[in-house]
């Protein structure tokens, strides 16, 4: 199980690894941040049309590349799925 940032501030200032001013600070810089995030992934899934609507648009995706390994790990990938869609005539106007 994975601690929450304010576990993670109450362990460092219970082991004496942070004074408690220390602690406090850095659970409010921990907030904040996680409060910005999350601000900034409504921005970007709103409905309003000028904004990226991530979830949008990934569910029009007819292909997903993971990036989840090394630089050649992915240049292969993305090789294969443009082969991919060449040998199908896929035009990725999501009309193929």
């Amino acid at each position: 199980m994975n601690p929450s940032a304010p576990q993670i501030v109450e362990r460092s200032a219970w082991e004496g690894l942070v004074s408690g001013p220390t602690a406090a600070l850095l659970g409010v810089v921990l907030a904040l941040a996680s409060a910005w995030f999350l601000w900034r992934e409504r921005q970007e899934n709103a409905s309003n049309p000028e904004s990226q609507q991530l979830s949008a648009t990934f569910r029009l995706a007819d292909r997903v590349i993971h990036n989840d390994a090394d630089l050649e790990s992915l240049r292969r990938t993305v090789v294969e799925v443009v082969a991919e869609c060449e040998a199908t005539g896929a035009t990725g106007s999501g009309r193929d």
